[in-house]
């Protein structure tokens, strides 16, 4: 004749315990695969997205007709009201 063994809290809390961990972390690392497969999908996307062929124009014509960037004037002595 088998006897059940009497039931301790303890052991189911440890064991709830253990299930809750092992998700989180199967999460987590699924979390990271994907973040790796975004960084590297945002890599590849800016090695040949329009944005950047759009500054390379602009520098490019700027360089080839000459012009510059004015400079930044100077800042008046009191600012807001405020003398130095």
């Amino acid at each position: 004749m088998l006897t059940s063994l009497p039931f301790c809290p303890a052991q189911a809390k440890r064991e709830a315990f253990l299930l809750a961990r092992g998700r989180h972390y199967s999460n987590e690392a699924e979390a990271m695969k994907r973040a790796q497969e975004l960084m590297k999908n945002e890599e590849e996307d800016a090695e040949g997205s329009p944005g950047s062929m759009e500054v390379d124009a602009v520098e490019q014509a700027q360089s080839t007709s000459g012009s510059k960037v004015p400079p930044v004037p100077p800042l008046p002595s009191n600012i807001n009201g405020v003398g130095k």
